[in-house]
């Protein structure tokens, strides 16, 4: 709201609003209202009801889960719905996030609605410092971190990880319909716990199995349940 770029400084300078803090609400003089609301409050968006959204940063937000089992931004899909055509607008560094990646299959699976558009840093350059932008380039051009932090590009795998996507679907097992699923002998529940404070990773519970040949070589492994959670 408030800061060089925020909403009181920008736009027709006749036509600011009014900014009620307490009450979390911008007015302009035609009557329009905007609200704003904390991502890590859900249950703030049960109730209210809108005709555009805003949501800055979304693949950041920890996506909270309420009472009722919906995070924020399903609480914000309920509420943008006054209008013939209710519609959301994130702003936001594409981190790899399953709310991201759920967002990129919505298009790529042509959604009606659902349009990606992808800019950089240096397209912001007449609004940045020189000195602030040759900087940035000196400590991260050429890196995976200015990739994704300048160039808003998604970043498809970690670097360096032991177990790239390709590798895993490669070695994925489909059922079919009727097919029995493996069943092995040998089976382990493996838990990799979040141990912050306030954790921002997921705590990952998997169930794991494998045959059980003498040679270990021999030895067929397969993930049967993935139940890890926030």
């Amino acid at each position: 709201v408030n800061g060089e770029s925020g909403i009181m400084f920008i736009g027709d300078p006749n036509n600011r609003p009014v900014y009620q803090p307490t009450n979390r609400l911008l007015k302009w003089s035609n009557g329009s209202i905007a609200m704003t609301y904390s991502a890590e409050e859900p249950d703030q968006l049960r109730g209210p009801q809108f005709h555009y959204a805003w949501a800055d940063e979304a693949a950041a937000w920890k996506h909270n889960i309420d009472d009722s089992g919906l995070s924020t931004w399903d609480n914000l899909e309920i509420a943008t719905r006054l209008g013939d055509n209710p519609r959301k607008f994130i702003t936001t560094t594409p981190k790899r996030t399953k709310f991201m990646f759920d967002l990129i299959a919505r298009e790529q699976e042509k959604e009606q609605g659902v349009i990606i558009t992808r800019g950089s840093t240096m397209e912001n350059a007449g609004n940045l410092g020189e000195v602030y932008l040759s900087r940035m380039k000196a400590l991260y051009d050429g890196t995976r971190l200015a990739q994704q932090e300048l160039y808003g590009m998604m970043l498809e795998e970690i670097e360096g990880a032991l177990w790239t996507d390709d590798l895993i679907n490669s070695a994925r097992l489909f059922i079919k319909p009727g097919e029995n699923r493996p069943n092995p002998p040998l089976k382990i529940i493996a838990v990799d716990p979040s141990v912050a404070e306030e954790p921002t990773d997921e705590c990952g519970i998997i169930v794991a199995g494998c045959t059980s040949q003498k040679r270990l070589t021999d030895r067929h492994c397969y993930i049967l349940e993935d139940w890890s959670i926030m």
